[in-house]
């Protein structure tokens, strides 16, 4: 393969172990970051669903106290 492109074997036989050693951890991390922004967005829905919550209710008292008065 190296003949046919031209290039030093020693070279290329660096790099396929440079992409051995590194290719485990490319989906890891890959990974991980997937995961991180998996739980950040889980947090900001929960986040958003706890303020809709407080909102109604607070609308909801601010509607009551309006009848009253």
């Amino acid at each position: 393969m190296a003949s046919e492109r031209g290039i030093n074997p020693s070279q290329l036989k660096q790099w396929v172990d440079v992409v051995v050693e590194g290719f485990p951890s490319l989906f890891t991390d890959e990974q991980r970051a997937v995961e991180k922004l998996k739980k950040e967005h889980a947090k900001e829905n929960q986040d958003l669903y706890a303020e809709i919550g407080r909102l109604i209710t607070e609308s909801a008292w601010l509607k009551k106290i309006r009848h009253v008065a």
